[in-house]
């Protein structure tokens, strides 16, 4: 008999993966919410406008998310989109899509501040470049520094640095300190870009404050002790130090020691943005320290000397 041929086993095959079907809209319950009539309006434009032909997925999350949450927190989270890591493609797309569908004045403004009011994080995060009204800015900023969510109340305080706030608010004062001490991402962007975190986003506000804000002279120079923290915030907390601190020489004394570390490190690389930022910061601080009529700290005057050397060669002039 001929030799019977071993049939080839079955080829094993992975299973391709499934894309995600775009979230069910349950646009009856969009319409039940008991909205204003603009806001019905709008949801009516998004759910007819030309983008979700072409985007389905995106467009029809966004619709559920306003099912879910409701159209101001909906509006505040797509606001936010943008604020994407650098690179992060997916992102950027959904940023390109949902831009188009926000609404327009007055009603984008109203949304967003009636999500602040409501305690969207994202909408505090923006509130200052959606709510023009300082007056209505101040009133909901003030409302969150009480807030049980931590990033509502450092949102807070650092709007409020920009609004003339009493420097003397206790709530206020241990919302920046929070901010400052605490590990946290501001901005997306900035973060990927330079390395800034919410520390350094806190300086800045803190820095506003000036000499007024000398009750967080400490806490500024504790945080330029700790080790590896990103040289973009180094830069914003020694600035910070120095405006609240009206001393000069302590906020050289601790920006030093980073510097010091950064240049032996890098010595013939490249500098990254926030590396150049702390660079900068020292290169202005030793121009002000040789403006000075009387140097009686001569170490430090030498240790400058060399620095300034230092600092010429990364950024030359």
């Amino acid at each position: 008999m001929p030799d019977k041929k071993s049939s080839p086993s079955p080829k094993k095959t992975k299973a391709k993966p499934q894309k995600a079907a775009p979230a069910k809209v349950t646009e009856a319950k969009i319409e039940a919410q008991g909205s204003p009539e603009s806001w019905l309006q709008y949801i009516e434009s998004t759910k007819n406008h030309l983008v979700r032909q072409f985007q389905p997925t995106i467009v029809d999350d966004f619709l559920k998310e306003v099912e879910e949450k409701g159209l101001p927190h909906a509006i505040a989270a797509a606001i936010d989109s943008k604020d994407y890591t650098r690179g992060d493609i997916w992102a950027k797309s959904q940023s390109d899509v949902l831009s188009p569908l926000l609404p327009a004045n007055p009603l984008l403004s109203e949304l967003v501040k009636q999500a602040g009011i409501e305690g969207s994080t994202q909408a505090l995060k923006w509130l200052p470049e959606y709510v023009g009204n300082s007056k209505d800015q101040k009133e909901i900023l003030v409302a969150h520094l009480k807030s049980e969510k931590p990033e509502n109340r450092r949102w807070a305080a650092i709007h409020l640095s920009r609004l003339n706030h009493d420097k003397t608010d206790e709530q206020y004062l241990e919302a920046l300190k929070e901010g400052l001490c605490a590990d946290w991402v501001a901005s997306k962007q900035e973060h990927s870009s330079s390395g800034l975190s919410g520390k350094g986003e806190t300086a800045r506000a803190i820095a506003r404050l000036g000499k007024e804000g000398s009750s967080l002279k400490d806490s500024l120079a504790g945080e330029l002790e700790k080790r590896n923290l990103e040289a973009a915030d180094v830069a914003q907390i020694a600035s910070a130090l120095n405006q609240v601190s009206q001393d000069l020489e302590l906020a050289l004394s601790k920006l030093i020691v980073p510097a010091e570390n950064l240049l032996n490190e890098k010595r013939g690389e490249g500098l990254h943005q926030g590396e150049k930022e702390m660079l900068k910061t020292l290169k202005n601080f030793i121009k002000l320290w040789n403006q000075s009529p009387s140097k009686e700290n001569k170490e430090l005057e030498t240790k400058l000397e060399f620095l300034q050397r230092e600092v010429e060669y990364h950024l030359p002039n």
